[in-house]
Parts: structure tokens; C-alpha cells; sequence
């Protein structure tokens, strides 16, 4: 093509080359170069046959595998998994039963839409990222994550979307009008088998009709959907996320002997506590505060998180009174106890008072 740009089955063959590749846009504006320089050069429009393939490239998105010279695919190394899943740097403690249920929810044909809903801080992304990586043998065009916590439109939705999934708009060549942005979305998810975990919703419910029109349009596509409320659409499926399992006795029942280990939102505690104090155990003489700092906080994982980060400086003795706001003698001085100063964590889990604000 540099050499010779009249030689239009170069351009032909470029095309097919970048859309083999995933490059879609980049086929799509390979025609336009070839049209605009037939046109320049020689007053003639592209042949049929490029013709042809940039309908196919723009309608369907994807071409037939390669052939070699005699006719014989191209033998290709075994498949990636698709996704872009963020990598999780801590183990997830307990939510078998959630997982369990996430898991038969999305195998369940009827269930298109899914949404974990609960309260900041119960760990819906943290659940649904673990259940969507347990799954990436189940699709075939793979599993995406979409942050939607950054976006402040509902109108931002199908670019943010399009960016996760690799997906390029192209603009019309010829000068003409090219389609709408969510109808280019809606034509390269048709015949996909995918799954698309869109987190943080809960700002974007007037949004919420991209999720409806790519069900309607796609019936290969399922969506995994956390909010603090419910898109409250006709196909969706709830899954409400409660705080973890902790142990109910007050501190003045709750036996020495009593292993509050088995208890997921003290495991929590134990993980996140040896992070930051590596030696730190549950004993007979903090249980019954560790148990009651998870029962303060209700289970919620950030909660949990927040203040056993601060072993390294106060006992769980010392960590409960300065929740129940006995030191200062304020009722909202647990909210500013509970926050953090790690580098990397949203503005909008840095502190429980974040979290209700």
C-alpha cells in the first residue's frame, strides 16, 4: 500500500489483516483511504469486491479465519481467555453461599440481568469480580468490567462500555453519516457470548436503558450489574448483599472458649489485621473485642477493613472505644475513625463517613 497506493487488493488485503486482528475501525478507515485515493487519482470508485468486504467488516465485525495458500486454515495458537478483569491482591474471606448463588443465577438462561444491591461498603465488587473470574470458561467472546463510579452521566455509559470491551467507533467513509455511537455498540455485541459486570450503577439510573436495549439486541449477553439501588427493570434479577457473618453474643456472653475464627467477618479482620501487624492473633483475651468491633460495623467488609487497620497502633480494646465514641464523647466520632490514608483506594471508601455521604 505504500508503495503502490492505486493496488487495490493491498488495500484489500490490509483490511482483512486489521479486522482478523480485532482492529475493526482501523479495516473500516482503510476503505475510506482506498476510496479517497481511487477518487483523487483516477475519478473511479473501489471495486465491488472492496466494496463487498468493507460492508461485511462494518455489519458483522469479524471475518472468517485466514487460509494459506492452499486453502487450509491457518493453524493458530490456542485461544487467551478474554477479559480484563482487574487482578484481586488479597484472597476473598467467606461469601461461599453468595458466590454459590451468583453462580447458579448466571447459569440459569432466564436470568439475563443480575444485580448484586446492598449498601456501600458490603463488598459487592470485590463479590461479583471473584464470581465473574469463576466464570471465564462459560463465555465465549469473554468477560468484561466496566467502572461506571467516575462517569457523571448516563450518557457516558456506552463509550466507557465500548473502551472495556476494545471496541473502536468508526466514522462513515465517504463523507456520509455514520451510525450512532450505541447503535455501532449494539451491532458488534450481536451474536456475541459475553458477559458485561457494570459496577457502581447507582448514580447512572437514568441511564439504565443501554442495559435493556444490549438484552433486547443481544441474546448472547448477560449483565452482571452492583448498585446501591435496584435498576428496577422488568428482567432484572436481585441479589441483595448483607454484611458478613459475624458473632452475635455481646462481649459479656461470649465465651473464651468460643471460636469466633468460623466466623467470615472475624477472618476479615485476622487477614487485614496481619497486613499491617504480622503477628497479630485471635486470642481468648481480644475475641469477644474483635467480635464486637464486627458486630459494631455490622459485617460490612470496609467497615472491617478500616479498623483493623488500625492494629498497628491500638489494641481491639482501644479499637472499640474509639468506635462507641466513649473517648471523645461523640456519637459521629466512629464515622471519622474509620478511614485510611492508602494510596490507590477510591475517594469513596477512604472513610465510612465517605461511604454515607
Amino acid at each position: 500500500v505504500a508503495l503502490n497506493p492505486l493496488q487495490e487488493p493491498a488495500h484489500r488485503c490490509l483490511m482483512r489483516l486489521y479486522a482478523w486482528s480485532g482492529q475493526r475501525a482501523a479495516a473500516l478507515r482503510q476503505y475510506a483511504e482506498c476510496e479517497r485515493v481511487l477518487s483523487e487519482e483516477l475519478n473511479v470508485p473501489p471495486d465491488e469486491e472492496t466494496t463487498q468486504l468493507f460492508q461485511a467488516i462494518k455489519e458483522k465485525g469479524e471475518l472468517p479465519p485466514p487460509m494459506d495458500r492452499a486453502d487450509a486454515p491457518i493453524p493458530s495458537p490456542p485461544a487467551a481467555r478474554k477479559h480484563n478483569l482487574p487482578v484481586q491482591l488479597t484472597p476473598l474471606v467467606g461469601r461461599e453461599a453468595l458466590l454459590a448463588q451468583i453462580e447458579r443465577l448466571l447459569g440459569d438462561p432466564a436470568c439475563r440481568l443480575l444485580s448484586l444491591v446492598g449498601p456501600g461498603g458490603s463488598g459487592k465488587t470485590r463479590l461479583a469480580l471473584e464470581a465473574a473470574a469463576g466464570q471465564l470458561d462459560n463465555y465465549s467472546h469473554g468477560i468484561y468490567f466496566v467502572s461506571l463510579a467516575p462517569l457523571d452521566s448516563g450518557e457516558a455509559i456506552v463509550p466507557t462500555v465500548a473502551k472495556a470491551l476494545g471496541f473502536s467507533f468508526y466514522t462513515e467513509a465517504g463523507g456520509g453519516t455514520p451510525d450512532r455511537p450505541q447503535d455501532q455498540l449494539l451491532r458488534y455485541l450481536r451474536e456475541k457470548q459475553m458477559l458485561i459486570l457494570m459496577d457502581n450503577f447507582e448514580h447512572l439510573l437514568d441511564g439504565v436503558g443501554v442495559v435493556t436495549q444490549v438484552l433486547h439486541a443481544d441474546p448472547g449477553v448477560q449483565v452482571l450489574a452492583t448498585s446501591r439501588a435496584r435498576l428496577n427493570v422488568e428482567c432484572e434479577h436481585l441479589l441483595p448483599i448483607p454484611g458478613m457473618e459475624f458473632p452475635r453474643p455481646t462481649a459479656s456472653t461470649l465465651s473464651a472458649s468460643t471460636d469466633i475464627g468460623r466466623y467470615s467477618a472475624a477472618r476479615l479482620f485476622l487477614q487485614s489485621a496481619r497486613r499491617v501487624q504480622a503477628s497479630f492473633e485471635l486470642t481468648p483475651s481480644n475475641q469477644a473485642d474483635v467480635a464486637r468491633i464486627c458486630r459494631m460495623v455490622a459485617g460490612m467488609p470496609l467497615g472491617i477493613l478500616l479498623a483493623a487497620a488500625w492494629v498497628r497502633m491500638l489494641t481491639p480494646a482501644e479499637i472499640v472505644t474509639e468506635l462507641s465514641g466513649q473517648r471523645s464523647g461523640e456519637m459521629g466520632h466512629s464515622l471519622d475513625f474509620l478511614e485510611t490514608d492508602l494510596r490507590g483506594v477510591p475517594a469513596r471508601q477512604r472513610s465510612m463517613r465517605a461511604v454515607f455521604d
